[in-house]
């Protein structure tokens, strides 16, 4: 057996959960290094079903892992504010309860003349 194998495989009995029924939680490290070694060994031609036995994993948990999708990291954006007019816009509600926004002064008074 490889030494990598060897390694990941003593990890991967710390890991075992012998008090709980329920699954065996398996660091980050530990994960994104067994799948690092399994990417290498499937390369090779071997099966993840070896693999997994080679490593004292469930083959079904090292397939969840390879097929797991990366989480995409956040990206830093900048935000423009545009530049404002030296009007602001203008809102006019009617008494109809009807709200119109982002006038200018111009419009507005266009709007009052066709609604009176």
């Amino acid at each position: 057996m490889p030494d990598a194998t060897a390694r990941l495989r003593r990890q991967a009995r710390q890991f075992v959960n012998t008090t709980s029924p329920t699954a065996t939680r398996y660091s980050a490290s530990f994960r994104r290094d067994a799948i690092a070694h399994a990417r290498a060994r499937i390369a090779d031609g071997v099966s993840v079903a070896r693999i997994a036995r080679d490593l004292g994993l469930r083959p079904k948990s090292l397939q969840v892992w390879l097929r797991a999708k990366p989480r995409l990291a956040l990206r830093r954006v900048r935000v423009v504010v545009p530049p404002q007019s030296p009007d602001p816009p203008v809102v006019v509600i009617t008494p109809a309860g009807v709200r119109v926004e982002g006038l200018d002064l111009d419009g507005a008074a266009k709007l009052l003349r066709l609604l009176s």
